[in-house]
């Protein structure tokens, strides 16, 4: 589930170059994402599908580049939960986030939480940690 939704948030920040091209401070450009998939939960074993939607908003300001997303989850065992995303870029680098708290009908809870940083100047990646943890059994 990670990787998927850090591979949604990553389609998100490619797809909006596509929708912002524009000068200086602009209205916010929104919109919503969905996907399904299975993957394992970390709680149970178990595999389930997965449906995560994402509200994307994108804010553009001459060469400084904001992407957040409120994310809430489902899955086909009854699980859901929600969390946000954020990815900055600018001159000196980019940095992006990841948090999801998901809970089961019987109180179990996972959470996906990743980030990472990169130094344009230096060329480096600083940092890059992601998890998927169940927090209670």
């Amino acid at each position: 589930m990670l990787k998927r939704l850090l591979a949604m948030t990553g389609c998100m920040i490619m797809l909006s170059g596509v929708f912002v091209v524009q000068a200086g401070a602009a209205p916010p450009e929104r919109f919503t994402e969905t996907n399904t998939f299975t993957d394992v939960n970390p709680c149970t074993g178990q595999e389930h599908q997965v449906t995560v939607t994402t509200a994307v908003t994108i804010h553009e300001n001459n060469r400084n580049f904001v992407v957040t997303g409120r994310t809430t989850v489902s899955t086909s065992d009854g699980y859901v939960g929600r969390g946000g995303d954020s990815f900055v870029e600018n001159a000196g680098g980019a940095r992006g986030n990841l948090n999801v708290q998901v809970r089961g009908p019987d109180g179990e809870r996972f959470r996906v939480r990743g980030n990472f940083a990169f130094n344009a100047n230096q060329d480096e990646l600083k940092f890059d940690r992601f998890s998927l943890t169940c927090t209670s059994n």
